[in-house]
This record gives C-alpha cells, sequence and structure tokens, in this order.
C-alpha cells in the first residue's frame, strides 16, 4: 500500500493469473457486409472440387446462436454506474443496513455492506516479493475486506489483506466479483494458522490469485471433423480468373487435418461441457483524436458474452454488463491526458458470467487538451433591485463552454449543464429566497467549463434584494355586478389593481383564464359559467395580480350560485341500426342540454362515458357494435343520463337493440371452380370466384397466405395463375379463397386440391462425357439434359460428391468440368450417377456410368516457350501471358520462387494457353518479380521453364474514376436483383458501397460493366439504401461516386397513402391500402418545424387525426409504418398542407381557443364558434391590427374577452356585430 506504482504492478500480475485460471473456448466470429480492404498479393488457387457459388446472398445480420446451454452462476450485477475516468478511492462510506448484505453474492452485486468482508480459499495463495521479480510464501487463510466500500464505488478492485495469526498481515488488490462478505462473526471462525516462507517482508507485500473458485472446469473443445473436401492453402499471388471452367476434383481425396485447438497443458482433460467460451472481441473507435471532455463512441464485437471488461492504459477501466447482443456501444470522455501525455491505449475482454475470453487487440487514442479556452460573460441583467422572489432574467455570452457555474456571495449555487460549444449565448430566469449574509447584497459570478477545463471567472456583480419588491402588484378591491345567476348568463367583473400588468382568474381554486393589458385602476372582463361545477352550482372566484413574471398576492374569494333551473338533459334521437349483428356499426344520436358528460348504460350498467361534451352542444353522435349477446338472448337495453359537473340529469327510458350472431351483410365465397385440377409446372390455371358483398380477397396456398385480389364485387371475380414448383407435397398444392369486406374478414371458401403433372417430376440425363478414358488431373467435361430441376447431384461411386444448385427451373442443359486426382478403390473404375431435385421433390437416379481412370502418361509434359507481352508495367495494369506447352493437364505459374496459382483447365490437345492477369504488390524486391512455369500431366510433373522478370511500378497516369451508374430498377422487393450499369474510365475494378460501406468488389469489363445484384434486407434506412461505386486502376482507387437511393420493400403489396384535403382545426381522415403480411400500422405526425409526435397505433385501414392536432396552417408530413408484430415491413411518408387564415392557441387549460392572429384577405369574415371541438372564447391583442381589407366582422357568442387593439388600425371596417 505504501508503494503504488508497487501495487499497480502486482495488480496487472494479478489479473493475469486469474484470467489463466479460467475457462478457455475457440473464439466464434461472424459478419456481415464487411467492407473490403484492398487485398494482399495471396496465391488462389481454382478450386479443384464444387464449383465456385455464383450470387452470394448479403449477410444481414449475425444469426443468434439457439443451442448454447445457459451459464449456471448468478447473473451479473447491471447498475454500477460508469464514470468517464475510475477516479482513485480512498476509503467508501459506511453503510450500517446489515440486513441489506447477501452473503451469498460478491461484493459488486450487495446494495451495503457492513463490517468485514472475507473469502476463503482452499489452496495456495502466492505472494510477490516486493522487488516485483519473484513469487514467493504460501498460505491457507482469510482473505478479506480491510474498509468498508459502498456499491458502485469502486468497479474493478477491492483493497484486501490476508491474516495469518503467525506471519501476520499481508496486504494488496482482488478482483471485486471474486470477494464474498461473510457475517462479522464468520471472520474469526475462519481464520487459520499457515506458514509463509521465510525472508518475506509481509506489510508491502501484495495478494495474486493463484488457486481457481468452485466454479464448472470446462473440457477441451472437440475436435471438428473433417470434410471431404480438400484444402487448397493460397500463396501470395493475386486471384485470376481461368479463361475457361474451372476444374473440379472429386470429394475422396485425402482432407487435411485441422490445426489442434490451442489449449494450455493445464487445462487438457477438464471438462468443458457447461463452459462457453466468449470470444475474442474487435472494436471500432468513432474518433482516434479528440479533445478532454469530448464524447468517443466505442461499437465492441463479441461472441457469446455476457458482459465486457474495458482496459484503459492497461488496467481495468469499467464492467459493461447485460450484453444484449453480438454488438455493444459505449460512448464516454477522457478527463485526463493519462501518464503519456495524451497517449491513451484501449482493449476490451469479453466474458460469458465468469468466464473470460482473450483480450482484444490495443487501439490508442490521441488527446488533446481543448483547443479554446471556455469562456462566459455577462452580456445582461434585467433588474439589479429586486424583491424575495421576484424573477430576474441572466443573459450570458459564452464560447467554447459545456458547462457554466454560478456563484452566489463567492459559493457554487448551481451549475447549467445543457450548454454546447456552439452556444454563444444563454439565457436564464431565477428569483432569489432569501437575503443572504450581507444585508441583501448579493454577489453574482459565473465561470465556464469545458469538460474539466475550466475558464476564468467573471468579475463580481451585485444584486439588491429586498423583503418586499417595490413594484409588488395588488388587487386592491374587486366587485361584480351579481352574485347569482343561470348558466351561461353573463357576469361583469370589475378589479381595482396597482402596478398590475396581468392578471390570472381563478375559478373553484383553478386557474381558469388569464387578463391581459391590465392598467393601474378598474379593469373591466365578462364571463359566464357553463356548467354548475363540482359543488352543486356553487362557484368561487378569486385573481392573482401580475407585474411581468412577478405575483403579487391572491385577491380575496367570492361566491357565486348557478341558478338549478338549468339541469343536464339527455334525450335519445335515433338508433340507426336496432337490429344488428355482433361486431356490426351502430350509430345513436342525442340531444343534449348543460351538459358536459353522459354515462351510457347497457343491460343496467355503465358501460361508457362520454366526457368530450360542453354545455353549448345540442346534438351527440356516435358509433359503436356490440361483441356480445349479452345475458337476454341478444336483447340489449340501452339509456343515458346527462351530468354537468358532479350534477346529474334525469336518466332516459329504456330503448332495446336486438343483436343477432350473424350478419346479412357478411362477406362471403358463395362458390368457386377452376378450369383445370390438374397442369404441368407453369401452366395457367383460371379460377371463378362467386362472392357477396366482398371488396377483396386472399389466396391461400398450401394453407399459407400467398397473394390479394382486390377490387372484388358481388358476383364471379376471374384470376389466373401459374405453380413455379412442386411445393412440398410431391406436386399435390391446395387452393383457398377468404372473402374481405374493408377490414372485415368472410368465413373461408372450401379447399379444392391441384395435382402437378407427374410428367413434370425433376429429371436429369447424362448425354456426354468428353473423355471417358482419362489420365489423374485430366479435364473431363460432362454435359447433361435437365428438366424441371432447381439442383442436381452427383455420385461417384454411389456417394453423393457434389451438389449443383446454380439450376434453375427453365434450364434444359446443364455443362461442367472437373478431374479426378485419385484412382479410387476399384482399380481406377469410378462409377458416376446424377439425380435431379426440385426443392425437396426428388427425381430418378440415372443409370451408373464407368469412368477408366490411369496414373498417368507415358510422355512427359514439356513447355516448349513463354512469351510476355509487356515486362514493365503498373500495378493493376494488366499482362498477358502464352504458355507454349505439349502433353500437360495442368500448369503451375510461380512468382518469386513459390506457387502462386494453378490452370487446372489445361488439357493434353493444347499447344498454347493464354491468360491475363496484374500484379497489386511490388514484391519484396523494389518491384522486380521473376515469374516461372512448369507443366504438369496428372501428378507427373515436368521441367520448370527459364525465369523471366517483370519490373513494376506505383505510378498511375490516369486516376480510375465513375462517370456515373444507374440502377434498374430504383425500389424492389426484397431479394430480387437490381441492375446496375457503371460507366468508368481507366479502372480495372468497382467496389460497391450500401449506406457507406465498402460490400462487394466486382472487375471492370472495359468502360461499361454490368452488374446484377439483389438484397436480402432493409438496412437501418427503413429500406432505403444508398448506392455508390469507388473504381480502383490496381489498387489505386478514385473517388466515392454521388449517392443513389435504391428503395426495398417486403411485400408484394405495397402500401399507398390517401390524404384529402385538411383545413385548419377539422379532423382529417386519412386512408391507406392493405399492405401485405402487416398486422398494424404506426402513424406519426412532422409539423413545419420538424416536430415529430407519435399518433397511434390502428389495425384500421385509416386514422382520423383530431382538428387539435392541425391547428395551425403549414404544411405537414404523415408517416404510416406497416408492422408485422414489432417488425417493421414498409414505411410511407405523406406530405400535405393545413389550409387557413387564421392563428389560433389553445388556452392553458385546454378548454378554449384563442384568435391569436388573422392573416386573411376577405372584406367580410365570420369567426368561428368552435374549432377542434372547443369554443373560441377570446380575440386576442392586436389579432387584426392593421387589416385594411375588413369591412366586416362576425363575432360568436361565445367570445368572453376581446384584447387590446385587436382592431386598431382596420381602416375600412365598419361593423364588428
Amino acid at each position: 500500500m505504501k508503494d503504488k506504482k508497487w501495487m499497480r504492478k502486482a495488480l496487472s500480475f494479478l489479473l493475469a493469473v486469474f484470467m489463466v485460471t479460467g475457462s478457455m473456448g475457440t473464439v466464434l466470429t461472424a459478419a456481415a457486409e464487411e467492407p473490403e480492404t484492398p487485398p494482399t498479393e495471396t496465391v488462389e488457387v481454382v478450386p479443384t472440387e464444387a464449383p465456385e457459388a455464383t450470387d452470394v446472398p448479403e449477410v444481414t445480420e449475425i444469426p443468434e446462436v439457439t443451442d448454447v446451454p445457459q451459464a449456471t452462476e448468478a447473473p451479473e450485477a447491471t447498475d454500477v454506474p460508469e464514470a468517464t475516468e475510475i477516479p482513485e478511492t480512498t476509503e467508501a462510506p459506511e453503510i450500517v443496513d446489515e440486513a441489506a448484505v447477501d452473503y451469498s453474492r460478491s461484493v459488486l452485486d450487495n446494495e451495503f455492506f457492513d463490517s468485514g468482508f472475507a473469502a476463503t480459499f482452499s489452496s495456495a495463495q502466492l505472494y510477490l516479493n516486493p522487488t516485483g521479480d519473484e513469487l514467493v510464501g504460501r498460505v491457507t487463510g482469510v482473505v478479506y475486506v480491510t474498509h468498508r466500500p459502498q456499491k458502485g464505488q469502486l468497479n474493478e478492485r477491492i483493497s484486501v489483506c490476508v491474516y495469518d495469526q503467525t506471519a501476520g498481515v499481508a496486504y494488496g488488490y482482488l478482483a471485486a466479483d471474486a470477494v464474498h462478505p461473510v457475517p462479522e462473526e464468520g471472520i474469526e471462525n475462519q481464520r487459520h494458522t499457515g506458514v509463509f516462507a521465510s525472508g518475506v517482508e509481509m506489510p508491502s507485500a501484495l495478494l495474486v490469485l493463484a488457486a481457481a473458485t468452485e466454479e464448472p472446469v470446462p473440457t477441451p473443445a472437440p475436435t471438428p471433423v473433417p470434410t471431404e473436401e480438400p484444402v487448397v492453402v493460397p500463396t501470395e499471388e493475386p486471384v485470376v480468373v481461368p479463361t475457361e471452367e474451372p476444374a473440379v476434383e472429386p470429394t475422396e481425396e485425402p482432407a487435411s487435418t485441422p490445426a489442434p485447438t490451442d489449449v494450455p497443458d493445464d487445462l487438457e482433460n477438464i471438462d468443458r461441457a457447461d463452459v462457453i467460451i466468449p470470444g475474442k472481441p474487435t472494436f471500432e473507435m468513432d474518433k482516434a483524436t479528440a479533445e478532454l471532455g469530448e464524447n468517443i463512441t466505442f461499437t465492441i464485437h463479441t461472441k457469446n458474452a455476457t458482459k465486457i471488461l474495458m482496459y484503459i492504459d492497461g488496467s481495468v477501466n469499467r464492467y459493461i454488463y447485460d450484453v444484449p447482443t453480438d454488438t455493444s456501444t459505449l460512448t464516454m470522455s477522457f478527463s485526463s491526458m493519462g501518464s503519456k501525455g495524451g497517449k491513451r491505449t484501449i482493449a476490451f475482454q469479453a466474458y460469458n458470467g465468469n468466464t473470460p475470453g482473450e483480450k482484444s487487440a490495443e487501439q490508442t487514442i490521441t488527446l488533446t487538451k481543448p483547443s479554446v479556452k471556455p469562456q462566459v460573460t455577462v452580456k445582461n441583467i434585467d433588474k439589479t433591485t429586486v424583491g424575495l422572489g421576484e424573477n430576474i432574467t441572466f443573459t450570458l455570452r459564452i464560447k467554447n463552454a459545456t458547462k457554466v457555474l454560478m456563484y452566489i456571495d463567492g459559493s457554487v449555487n448551481r451549475r447549467f449543464e445543457d450548454i454546447t460549444p456552439d452556444m454563444t449565448e444563454y439565457t436564464f430566469t431565477m428569483s432569489f429566497s432569501s437575503l443572504g449574509s450581507n444585508g441583501g447584497k448579493r454577489a453574482i459570478a459565473f465561470q465556464a467549463y469545458n469538460g474539466t477545463t475550466a475558464g476564468e471567472k467573471t468579475s463580481e456583480r451585485v444584486v439588491t434584494v429586498a423583503n418586499e419588491s417595490p413594484n409588488k402588484p395588488t388587487v386592491t378591491s374587486w366587485s361584480l355586478d351579481k352574485s347569482t345567476v343561470d348558466l351561461n348568463e353573463t357576469i361583469t367583473f370589475t378589479i381595482n389593481t396597482k402596478n398590475a400588468t396581468k392578471m390570472r382568474v381563478y375559478i373553484d381554486g383553478k386557474l381558469n383564464r388569464y387578463i391581459y393589458d391590465v392598467k393601474d385602476g378598474a379593469t373591466t372582463f365578462q364571463m359566464s359559467f357553463s356548467t354548475l361545477g363540482s359543488n352543486g352550482g356553487v362557484r368561487t372566484v378569486a385573481f392573482q395580480p401580475y407585474n411581468g413574471n412577478t405575483p403579487g398576492a391572491m385577491s380575496d374569494t367570492k361566491t357565486i350560485t348557478i341558478s338549478v333551473a338549468n339541469k343536464p338533459r339527455v334525450e335519445l334521437l335515433k338508433i340507426s341500426n336496432p337490429n344488428a349483428t355482433l361486431g356490426e356499426n351502430i350509430t345513436f344520436t342525442l340531444r343534449i342540454k348543460n351538459a358536459t358528460k353522459v354515462l351510457m348504460y347497457i343491460d343496467g350498467s355503465v358501460n361508457r362515458r362520454f366526457e368530450d361534451i360542453t354545455p353549448d352542444m345540442t346534438e351527440y353522435t356516435f358509433t359503436m357494435s356490440f361483441s356480445s349477446l349479452g345475458s337476454n338472448g341478444g336483447k340489449r337495453a340501452i339509456a343515458f343520463q346527462a351530468y354537468n359537473g358532479t350534477t346529474a340529469g334525469e336518466k332516459t327510458s329504456e330503448r332495446v337493440v336486438t343483436v343477432a350472431n350473424e350478419s346479412p351483410n357478411k362477406p362471403t365465397v358463395t362458390s368457386w371452380s377452376l378450369d383445370k385440377s390438374t397442369v404441368d409446372l407453369n401452366e395457367t390455371i383460371t379460377f371463378t370466384i362467386n362472392t357477396k358483398n366482398a371488396t377483396k380477397m386472399r389466396v391461400y396456398i398450401d394453407g399459407k397466405l400467398n397473394r390479394y385480389i382486390y377490387d372484388v364485387k358481388d358476383g364471379a371475380t376471374t384470376f389466373q395463375m401459374s405453380f413455379s414448383t412442386l411445393g412440398s407435397n410431391g406436386g399435390v398444392r391446395t387452393v383457398a379463397f377468404q372473402p374481405y369486406n374493408g377490414n372485415t374478414p368472410g368465413a373461408m371458401s372450401d379447399t379444392k386440391t391441384i395435382t402437378i403433372s407427374v410428367a413434370n417430376k425433376p429429371r436429369v440425363e447424362l448425354l456426354k462425357i468428353s473423355n471417358p478414358n482419362a489420365t489423374l488431373g485430366e479435364n473431363i467435361t460432362f454435359t447433361l439434359r435437365i428438366k424441371n430441376a432447381t439442383k442436381v447431384l452427383m455420385y461417384i461411386d454411389g456417394s453423393v460428391n457434389r451438389r449443383f444448385e446454380n439450376i434453375t427451373p427453365d434450364m434444359t442443359e446443364y455443362t461442367f468440368t472437373m478431374a479426378f486426382s485419385s484412382l479410387g478403390n476399384n482399380g481406377g473404375k469410378r462409377t458416376i450417377a446424377f439425380q435431379a431435385y426440385n426443392g425437396a421433390v426428388g427425381g430418378d437416379k440415372t443409370t451408373a456410368t464407368t469412368i477408366s481412370l490411369m496414373s498417368g502418361s507415358s510422355a512427359a509434359p514439356v513447355i516448349a516457350n513463354v512469351k510476355i507481352d509487356k515486362t514493365t508495367a503498373v500495378l493493376g495494369e494488366q499482362i498477358k501471358f502464352t504458355v507454349y506447352l505439349d502433353n500437360a493437364t495442368k500448369l503451375l505459374m510461380y512468382v518469386d520462387g513459390q506457387v502462386n496459382r494453378r490452370f487446372e483447365d489445361v488439357t493434353t490437345s493444347m499447344s498454347k494457353y493464354e491468360f491475363t492477369m496484374s500484379f497489386l504488390s511490388l514484391g519484396n524486391n523494389g518491384g522486380v518479380r521473376t515469374i516461372q512455369f512448369q507443366p504438369y500431366n496428372g501428378t507427373t510433373a515436368g521441367e520448370k521453364f527459364k525465369a523471366y522478370t517483370i519490373t513494376l511500378t506505383t505510378t498511375v497516369v490516369n486516376k480510375p474514376e465513375v462517370v456515373n451508374f444507374t440502377m434498374n430498377p430504383s425500389r424492389v422487393k426484397l431479394n430480387v436483383p437490381v441492375t446496375f450499369t457503371v460507366n468508368t474510365k481507366n479502372a480495372t475494378k468497382v467496389v460497391l458501397y450500401v449506406d457507406g460501406k465498402a460490400n462487394t468488389s466486382y472487375p471492370t469489363t472495359g468502360d461499361v460493366t454490368v452488374i446484377e445484384r439483389a438484397f436480402a434486407s432493409l438496412g437501418s434506412g427503413n429500406g432505403v439504401r444508398a448506392i455508390q461505386f469507388r473504381p480502383y486502376y490496381g489498387t489505386t482507387a478514385g473517388e466515392l461516386s454521388p449517392a443513389q437511393s435504391l428503395t426495398l420493400y417486403v411485400t408484394d403489396d405495397p402500401l399507398t397513402v390517401t390524404v384529402p384535403a385538411a383545413k385548419q382545426g377539422d379532423d382529417l381522415t386519412v386512408t391507406w391500402t392493405a399492405a401485405g403480411g402487416a398486422t398494424k400500422y404506426q402513424l406519426l405526425l412532422t409539423t413545419s418545424d420538424g416536430t415529430a409526435a407519435l399518433l397511434g397505433e390502428t389495425a384500421a385501414l385509416n386514422y382520423t387525426v383530431p382538428g387539435l392536432k392541425l391547428l395551425q396552417p403549414g404544411d405537414y408530413t404523415i408517416t404510416i409504418k406497416a408492422l408485422s408484430g414489432n417488425t417493421e415491413l414498409e414505411s410511407v411518408n405523406k406530405a400535405f398542407t393545413v389550409t387557413g387564415d387564421f392563428v389560433f392557441a389553445v388556452r392553458d387549460d385546454s378548454t378554449s381557443i384563442v384568435v391569436v392572429k388573422y392573416n386573411g384577405t376577405a372584406s367580410t369574415l365570420t369567426v368561428p364558434s368552435t374549432v377542434a371541438g372547443l369554443p373560441v372564447v377570446e380575440i386576442g391583442a392586436q389579432a387584426f391590427e392593421g387589416n385594411t381589407k375588413l369591412k366586416s366582422v362576425t363575432l360568436p357568442a361565445t367570445i368572453e374577452i376581446i384584447g387590446r387593439r385587436a382592431f386598431a388600425e382596420c381602416k375600412n371596417l365598419l361593423e364588428v356585430k
């Protein structure tokens, strides 16, 4: 403990030893759309087994491992707070809640601690002597915590000591999750006597844990069973695609032995059945250079991890718990430069439970101090003499700041942490609640920070605070013209004030409205009551004056009595359909008076409450349906009762609605037929479906939804389709239909069976073998006749040797070339057979054909001459080679003495072999590369031909460029190919970038390259993928092309949204077509200022946006997302414009509307009485000021307040009525 440097050294050793004692295992990795890096010069050998796949599907996500057994240890704690740097803590606060200690869990997992905590180890404990070069000592005793840490205070280690009655005490550190608490009395029971080696200075020795705890020890990972494919080891040259079909070899060649798993000696015999070994992490940082306090985001890729340790400068800095997926993110900042002048090293280590994986490679971050010191100055204080509680507004000028501290009377009073470095000004309002210690003289100063870098503190400014503001607003008196009124009867209030600019009006103790433009003296305003309130018609009124934001005292309260003569009433006017079926909509129309709420009773009990009713309404309509017949055989009794506040009106007499099980208007399929029930693959079938009350239909094939039929009418609907596969039941396909009326489904139709003719069973026939008598290594070409096949298997000597899965049902012939590398088990007699498949349906296997193989040719293969079209070239420049040879079946090319590639499409009939290639590196000899060739006949090698020299340079005269590119189509379904036409200059290849990341490399074919590519995922942009290309000449890269958007969708039924004309304050019903596979739709509304709000979710194909959401005119966008569960299938943005000439505002109590401004040009205008269902009660100050078009304005009876200068300067206005 005396020497911290010595302690850190020992701690590093501790962590290393502790990791060794943990479990080890194989690292599993997976990748998705990895960016291409320029290839190193490696050898690629043309495969001698199955042909290369021609279309690699895009990997969009790393699949989850579904069958890994769960670890049995307790879950890791997830609530340890993260810090940007872990500060050293010398002592944690003492917590005395012993009941909170869980002695079965580790220190970090306990909420509180008390007294001592210990962990006992049953085997040797090793100690590092003070010089740090020798492990000595031995003890069997107790390890316990020497201080009392609080949860979260120490993340990676706990200070400990080992107590021994003979040798004394040794101090050190231990990983926190390896230390467990024990009751205080348990410590005494666990102390034992031990023996230390002589010569150890115990007070300064440090603990190193060498013994493993009682966790399941993993067994070695099983050796994977080798496949029968031969392993080809590449050398260093770039890939060259041969000009002819690559040869393939049979699978019975000896397979390579997998590399042994790297398992330490002491773990080889451990049972690993229950241990999951996390993989070695990889990670990226969004920046490698940052300022102190600047956020850095780390993206960490792991496998089988439940937590991650982060190392900074070699020491554990923090834990990441509950790792959710194989990719985790962490955002943090640094507050110090570290011990190496700002160079901080970062690494991560994954754990599964307590089982560690291998630590990642280190990366370095370079830190700098903020380039500009943060600054703050006081721009303005709106008043320097105030009363207690009176608001003061401060305006600050700031620069390069992330935080500002406010000092009052020399001490930090508040912190403003919502500041960003790009801000130049900051305003806030506050008030003082005390006079301070200097008789009301309060000294104010500010200091700016950027991260932990402090700027200069401002000079102090003094604000004088008095007990009472000299300008405090007051209500000196107030009166009303009547204290007993009917509902909606006008009352005139006269309020006398001093120093007030506005007033709040309180009704029944709650804020009801504001009165603006108040002056000293009397202010008069009028209002009426539309409800009886909650006290049976007794309403209270009071006023509170304000001067700006400074409140005065509340006035006295007066009582107003509302006459009971206006009791609320409701009457049932109309039921649209008193005889309905379950689920069928019924519309009810009510006549109402003086009501604020209506209750609906069904069968004597309250079923629903309508609380969107206002006293001025005279009629109310709503629609509903019944989901059950009730307890009286479908006879449902309906009644209503009106309320005004808590004052109830009379309940209406009951009316009966009769509900039946089945709707006479339910959509049905009355019958359906098809013109043939036995067909060939791809043969057209005509379906005729007779429906009633249907608007669309779903078509089900083999019990699964296949497609929709729209625009269905009563009567017969005809459509055609064909089958391209036999399905999963050997050609027997089932068909059924389900009718819909809008979103209302009908019953499924009967199911009919269609039989795909057995004549269309997949077939294969061996047409030709180019050379049935061949030598080992000699190419043989097979030609097959195929029909209705999607796959062909090749059998060699009775076993499947290879699969050809690039076959489509429309192919009639298939050719491939391969060579044999062994004579088999029958002296060179090899039997060949084929079998075709269509999906899972297999055809008949062909009759076996025999090929005779010989071990080699009597004449040795030779090379007569080699010609190279250029001996000096630029990296990436194509070079043509011509090799003149005789009696060869294979050709090896050596580059700088090493085999670089094998050409196995050579035949004995060839007299020369030509190919073109380029070099991607200068090699190890400054660009001078030596070239040699060697011929083979089977396994018989000929002599190497003489060596040639090629000189390479890195200079590229013309930089490659993408002139432009097109894609067809630009909107496409997932997994359907898109054709890209890329026009280039001076390019040897182009790299496709998807969403800003390199995805796939394609060689160019002259100046115009055509690429076909399908996409398997929507990406992170809801189906909109950014497409770019980067050209290369060899390894020289050109500029990335401008991005174009490719839109992908999941379903064949695209979402189409319809938005009608929209008027401010009016409800707006949006409709859309069904998206295939969608179970619900989510709606968002974005206003013209970019503010987005979630409207809701619905399973219907329409949604009504409330008028309150569309109160202001302007441009809006509605977004509709088609969802299947929580998976987004498709998203559509629909822009629309809300028209109107008014600017409205909703009052604070959300009960009424204020006209803020009129922007129209009408000469005659009627102000609406309601907007969005709320009454218009106020014309705001200056609402019509300066409008010279107006001649006549009609105001509704609901208007209670007309603001100051509302109609000022309206020079042509003749009347306001």
